[in-house]
């Protein structure tokens, strides 16, 4: 009895999952090798953002991170909504992916009761069905990818421009509330440090863009990350309640009339 209703727990946690072997066996490989990517870019973009805002601060001015926040700050939103759109799609591709795999495996594995039957046309249907959908959604994911590298390639080339407009202001309209907190005026009689300083407040804020730039990129690898994250969770959930269920005691079956009764208690009944 106690195999019996193991057996039917673990049936219960296989139809309520879809391809549980697909999310232990790609899934969670897929989900950690790029949270690690995406650690690595997040741990290290904002200590040197914060480096690079107080320097550009001191040697431009507050021109300096107002521009260059704002500017990618819009450019984040952006890569924010696309990855969004890439995770539910990730998913969904995995989901369907494990299904061609299944399929294929049970294919194989009845391939001699499928020809006894003649059901080749109906299994290859089957398959080519199955694969067509995954495929779909591959080209759909990295159509997404392509909207995603576009979105960060502009801004990281678009970064540039930026920097020279910041450092025009500082050039042009020195004194005034965009040059606050600057250390100094950048505008100098003698030509050399005049050049010496334009181009150290272009490294500062060329640096600092280059920080948000790692943020906007990691945007790529974010938006696969949650779509694995969610098959991951899903199946640790559906663990978590099997192993509830593993622990809490069956409760024990009624046995049909007369069955194990006393002759003389049957015959009374």
């Amino acid at each position: 009895a106690n195999k019996n209703a193991a057996h039917k727990k673990n049936s219960q946690l296989l139809t309520s999952l879809d391809n549980p072997d697909q999310r232990i066996a790609a899934d969670c490989r897929l989900f950690c090798d790029t949270f690690a990517e995406v650690c690595v870019q997040v741990v290290t973009a904002p200590a040197s953002v914060f480096v690079h805002t107080v320097y550009s601060l001191r040697k431009v001015g507050i021109v300096a991170p107002l521009g260059i926040y704002a500017f990618f700050a819009c450019g984040l939103a952006i890569n924010q909504l696309l990855s969004s759109k890439v995770a539910a799609k990730v998913a969904v591709h995995q989901r369907m992916e494990g299904n061609f795999r299944a399929a294929h495996v049970w294919l194989h594995t009845h391939s001699l009761e499928v020809g006894l039957t003649r059901g080749a046309r109906a299994a290859k249907s089957l398959l080519v069905r199955s694969l067509n959908t995954a495929l779909v959604l591959q080209v759909q994911i990295a159509f997404r990818h392509l909207l995603l590298n576009a979105s960060s390639d502009f801004a990281v080339y678009f970064a540039s421009v930026c920097n020279y407009a910041i450092v025009a202001v500082a050039v042009f309209a020195p004194g005034s509330f965009w040059t606050w907190g600057a250390s100094g005026e950048i505008v100098d009689p003698d030509p050399s440090v005049f050049a010496a300083n334009i181009s150290e407040a272009s490294y500062y804020t060329l640096t600092l863009c280059s920080g948000f730039s790692i943020l906007c990129n990691a945007g790529v690898k974010i938006g696969d990350t949650r779509g694995y994250e969610l098959r991951v969770r899903q199946l640790i959930q559906a663990l978590e309640e099997h192993r509830e269920q593993a622990h809490t005691p069956a409760a024990p079956e009624e046995e049909p009339h007369g069955v194990g009764a006393d002759p003389s208690e049957r015959r009374q009944s």
